[in-house]
């Protein structure tokens, strides 16, 4: 599957968003691997490991400084320093751009070629432009190149002083960088990249990126991407992260940092998955901006994984089912109950284990979401749960009653005058849950 540069996986809580990021990051990082859930985890922790990929949660206070760079206060031989640090995508372009990691690894392959032919004539070089000039160069495997532009001048120097010096470190950012390096490239550098490419075999390299348009992909997983203020958090990069407007695209931007003034771009081979759950309301949502940079992928509930699975008599998959067209139907579709909610029940030994799986998912998972849901009205609690139909009250998840005896002994006599009929009072009935039939009467009449 071919997936967008930017794209955000979304549904109710406990539909295995998170999850699937897995599966989602390893279809762009490594297409043709297949296998379990064990041996795809394990790729994947490579791949972090080899820092392709960076996992962030978004939250209330996360910040641009955080997340793109800021100013933070070092403090150094008890004297404070405020220096401007690289966020986590920061961090990942610079790592993605132009594949930049896996071509300064093929560089530095082709450095120690280089640094042999050194060695191999005591520290001193004479080399050849296609113009007919010369360039002397001494280098003695300290990073500094010291370049003579007559041969005959470095001879008659008693002092040996160069035209020029450079370093390895400028040669590797102009072939990292390009043209888009902020110094000022000196011919001999330009030179010097040509000669290794061309007599070392960093050309071959360079060949194989343009024929199969070679970009290793990174992928940065943002979880939880609504919780936070997205506004505030990408700043211009809303801007950067469209598709065309992707460093290597024909319609490509850049934009100056506001700290470290550094001219910036998306590189094209950054892939962001985020994750956003539909049922956080008390959260701000993306904005339209953001929104339509992103393709939505929607994960919604999958009973399917327990067709045909029954404890003690119960039909787990229609009683999930039951459940979440209720709730479709008195709230909203985006606060169903995800079958990441049941799957301890899938993964029990023994039918008494799935039970009490079943019992727990019920009592710490499925009834704090419904009282948040339907901010306590335990009516339309109880119309999800079925309790309204079951006629016996020890199958009832919650019982409704009128209690006259206890209105009286609360408020006495005088009591009743405020309440022409007795509130209905609603209590969390214990031992149903310890009843099968409890559940099997919540989905049957």
């Amino acid at each position: 599957m071919k997936l967008a540069k930017n794209i955000i996986l979304y549904g109710p809580p406990g539909t295995g968003k998170t999850y699937n990021t897995i599966e989602y990051a390893l279809n762009i990082l490594d297409p043709k691997f297949k296998g379990d859930r064990q041996s795809m985890k394990q790729r994947f922790d490579k791949y972090v490991s080899e820092k392709r990929v960076s996992l962030v949660t978004f939250h209330q206070s996360y910040t641009y400084e955080d997340f793109i760079e800021g100013i933070r206060a070092e403090t150094q031989d008890g004297q404070i320093n405020y220096k401007v640090t690289a966020g986590i995508f920061k961090k990942i372009c610079e790592r993605a751009e132009s594949g930049r990691a896996e071509r300064r690894k093929v560089f530095d392959a082709t450095v120690k070629r280089l640094q042999k032919m050194f060695d191999n004539s005591d520290g001193r070089l004479i080399l050849d432009t296609v113009r007919g000039r010369k360039y002397t160069i001494e280098y003695h495997g300290d990073d500094t190149f010291k370049v003579f532009t007559k041969e005959s001048e470095y001879n008659n120097q008693s002092s040996n002083e160069p035209d020029f010096e450079t370093s390895l470190k400028n040669v590797k950012d102009i072939y990292t960088k390009g043209e888009k390096t902020d110094r000022t490239i000196n011919s001999f550098e330009k030179f010097l990249l040509s000669f290794m490419q061309e007599e070392l075999g960093l050309k071959e390299y360079d060949e194989l990126i343009e024929q199969e348009k070679f970009r290793v992909p990174y992928v940065l997983i943002i979880d939880e991407i609504n919780r936070g203020n997205i506004s505030s958090i990408f700043g211009e990069l809303i801007t950067l992260i469209e598709d065309s407007k992707r460093s290597g695209q024909s319609e490509s931007l850049s934009t100056l940092l506001p700290y470290s003034k550094e001219k910036f771009s998306v590189p094209d081979n950054l892939y962001i998955i985020g994750t956003m759950n539909t049922a956080d309301r008390s959260l701000s949502m993306m904005d339209t901006a953001l929104r339509r940079r992103f393709d939505f992928i929607e994960m919604m509930p999958d009973s399917s994984i327990f067709e045909g699975m029954y404890v003690n008599g119960i039909d787990i998959k229609k009683l999930i089912d039951t459940l979440n067209e209720r709730i479709a139907l008195l709230f909203d579709r985006d606060h169903t109950l995800g079958h990441a909610i049941f799957i301890g029940i899938k993964l029990a030994s023994d039918e008494d284990k799935a039970f009490t799986q079943l019992q727990l998912a019920f009592k710490n998972k499925v009834f704090p979401l419904l009282e948040e849901y339907f901010f306590e009205d335990w009516n339309k609690i109880r119309l999800v749960l079925g309790d309204n139909q079951k006629q016996e009250s020890r199958f009832q998840f919650v019982i409704q009653e009128q209690s006259e005896e206890r209105l009286a002994k609360l408020l006495g006599d005088e009591g009743f005058e405020l309440f022409p009929e007795p509130p209905l009072e609603y209590r969390l009935n214990q031992k149903a849950f310890l009843y099968p039939e409890s559940f099997i009467r919540t989905y049957e009449k």
